[in-house]
């Protein structure tokens, strides 16, 4: 959490500690394979501050791990909403104390702004009058996916906005990615590839 806080929200200028700090950063989330330990201030920020550093790849292997702690562990579990504890239900413990233990919390749900800005690029700017579309489609080789994991090669989403729905698709066949996009009439936006 030090870490995504820091660079995340642009505290080191140095160009040196910060290179040193995002390969920490990597380091740290490969060694604990790919499961969260951040907490939640860090885990509502990490696939954010990830995207923002090019590291587009670790946030799908985050988002796709279905080991303890995760997002997909909860919902292996059975889990329809985003826990306040990881360990909320487990297989073998069933419920835990439900004193101080939300069933729906926004900290560690917060990964559903990620995959709107980032996996499908719907971006906001002046209230959706004006946005940006740039997905950032999974584009993890072979040899970066963590066992288990398989790339997604679809991402489709919408977002109803007071002008109307926005709409952001993109597909992997073969080696190219087709895009789609609608904007609700009377807003414009600027596409990124």
């Amino acid at each position: 959490t030090a870490y995504l806080l820091a660079l995340g929200f642009d505290m080191i200028t140095d160009a040196c500690a910060r290179e040193t700090l995002i390969k920490k950063l990597k380091t740290k989330i490969e060694e604990n394979d790919f499961k969260l330990s951040t907490g939640f201030v860090g885990t509502g920020v990490i696939c954010k501050t990830l995207s923002s550093l090019g590291l587009d790849g670790l946030a799908y292997s985050l988002l796709l791990q279905t080991k303890d702690p995760s997002w997909l562990f909860s919902v292996r579990g059975g889990a329809t909403t985003v826990w306040e504890r990881w360990n909320s239900y487990t297989s073998d413990k069933g419920f835990g104390d439900a004193g101080m233990n939300s069933f729906n919390h926004y900290a560690y749900g917060a990964v559903i702004e990620w995959m709107f800005a980032y996996m499908a690029g719907i971006q906001p700017c002046d209230g959706f009058e004006r946005f940006t579309l740039c997905p950032r489609p999974d584009m993890r080789k072979a040899g970066d996916i963590p066992k288990g994991q398989k790339p997604i090669t679809r991402v489709s989403a919408e977002y109803d906005c007071c002008f109307g729905t926005v709409c952001s698709e993109w597909e992997k066949r073969g080696e190219g990615i087709i895009y789609r996009f609608k904007i609700p009439k009377g807003t414009s936006a600027s596409v990124e590839i």
